[in-house]
């Protein structure tokens, strides 16, 4: 093995020893050839969306990804203008979205008013119903006669209002 009876301390090795050792290491190789599973990659491009992890430092793991998108000339389009873009599209839709609210409330609203007059429009149907049925109850002798006159009396009456003031007038 080693000796340490040199006289600054390090360790020696002895040279008898050492063709042991390759040996020992020969031997170590066939065993480890022979022991060796095959080793099997769980992300290999069989399954396209089966991807392994993101290795991901302190600085990338929250960072959104950075896609690259082109105009129609292919120019590409830098990512602060991509965000506003996005932006300008969520604002869009929640636009939308509000609009589409009123639109929700005020079809709501005439729906209600509209279930409102269709139950008035029921009940005067019924109400007309019931004024025909009562109109059929009466007798031909009672039914048909005509309705009086406004002026009921034939010549105005002295203690009526109209005619004080009237004859007063005229007397003046």
């Amino acid at each position: 093995m080693s000796k340490l009876n040199n006289n600054n301390g390090w360790l020696e090795e002895d040279p008898k020893e050492k063709p042991e050792e390759e040996e020992i290491e020969d031997e170590d190789m066939v065993n480890d050839e022979e022991d060796e599973a095959e080793v099997i990659n769980p992300y290999k491009e069989v399954d396209p969306h089966n991807r392994p992890p993101s290795t991901s430092n302190e600085e990338t793991e929250f960072a959104p990804p950075v896609v690259q998108i082109a105009d129609a000339d292919d120019v590409p389009i830098p990512p602060v203008i991509q965000g506003v873009m996005k932006l300008s599209k969520q604002m869009h839709n929640r636009e939308n979205r509000s609009k589409n609210s009123k639109m929700m409330k005020l079809i709501t609203g005439l729906s209600r008013e509209f279930t409102v007059l269709k139950n008035q429009n029921h009940k005067a149907e019924e109400l007309s119903h019931w004024e025909a049925w009562v109109r059929g109850r009466i007798p031909n002798n009672l039914r048909f006669q005509e309705e009086p006159s406004i002026y009921t009396a034939p010549l105005p009456r002295t203690d009526d209002p109209y005619v004080m003031v009237r004859d007063a007038a005229m007397d003046t």
